[in-house]
């Protein structure tokens, strides 16, 4: 598993953001599901757009999170494999129900995504489906260790072409794909209909 310490240190800068689920326009609706629709172009580059578009739209800054930044709001202040504990179940998170995680029971594999918040189980800083349901770009390059990553919680990016980090899990993974910690990648090249986005929200400086 993975350490809290970086995720923590996210918490110096937090004041500067606000991890959200699109307040103005898309209010806890399935921001993922834009990029479901097309699924079979260039998922990160949509992803990439539309917080373009909606930063016009609202004339507020938006952007992917780092993975610093997804791991802390994950988490909200937790250190278990999930926000809610040890144990998880498809009774509060949709993954594929056939498989198990430690002491956790066999449960539903609904083989399709569930409406944003449709399990009601939303963290200490009111966020929902962290776990499950859609893996979620972050800003960051894949590397394959935390050795020499930043320190501030920004994303760690490299001048190449790469793959990148998605966490989460989702509908069609197992549960140990779901933990705060797990991390993966995607060549970001073809749609997946496991993968879509979380925005964070950049809180204007305030000046002394």
């Amino acid at each position: 598993g993975r350490s809290s310490t970086r995720s923590e240190m996210v918490g110096f800068i937090h004041c500067l953001l606000v991890v959200c689920l699109i307040v103005q326009l898309l209010t806890q609706t399935t921001v993922w599901l834009l990029i479901w629709l097309l699924s079979y172009q260039n998922e990160r580059t949509v992803s990439k757009e539309f917080c373009v578009r909606l930063s016009q739209r609202t004339k507020k800054e938006y952007r992917l999170p780092s993975e610093a930044e997804w791991e802390y709001a994950c988490r909200a202040g937790t250190t278990n494999p999930f926000h809610f504990g040890k144990i998880i179940t498809t009774d509060y998170v949709n993954y594929d129900g056939n498989y198990t995680y430690g002491e956790s029971p066999k449960g539903k594999y609904r083989e399709q995504t569930t409406p944003v918040g449709y399990f009601k189980t939303a963290n200490a800083f009111g966020l929902y489906d962290m776990h499950g349901n859609v893996f979620e770009w972050c800003e960051d390059d894949y590397h394959h260790s935390y050795e020499k990553a930043p320190t501030d919680g920004s994303a760690w990016l490299n001048d190449k072409y790469t793959s990148k980090i998605i966490r989460g899990g989702s509908w069609d993974n197992r549960p140990n794909f779901c933990r705060c910690a797990f991390r993966y990648f995607n060549e970001f090249v073809y749609g997946l209909k496991y993968i879509g986005l979380r925005v964070v929200g950049v809180a204007p400086r305030i000046l002394s």
